[in-house]
């Protein structure tokens, strides 16, 4: 799949402004899962998307989303 600079997410009504940001297939994730989790690890966002169109974004975790994660998460508990 190639380079995109904006992903739409419909179902969700916003936009991934993410200049460098590089999308893949479900398939492509998966053969290529160690390589890009490492690349989301050190910094980079990765888009994942289905053949029906939906999405999901791979982002490093920072402090916001960890503390958001384990104080409002029941399962985390």
């Amino acid at each position: 799949m190639t380079k995109s600079s904006m992903l739409t997410l419909p179902f969700l009504r916003f936009f991934i402004n993410k200049p460098t940001m590089e999308i893949f297939t479900v398939k492509e994730w998966e053969e290529k899962f160690d390589e890009l989790f490492k690349r989301v690890e050190n910094g980079e966002h990765i888009g994942i998307v289905k053949e029906d169109g939906t999405a999901a974004v791979m982002i490093p975790a920072n402090d916001e989303l960890i503390r958001i994660y384990t104080e409002n998460n029941n399962e985390a508990q």
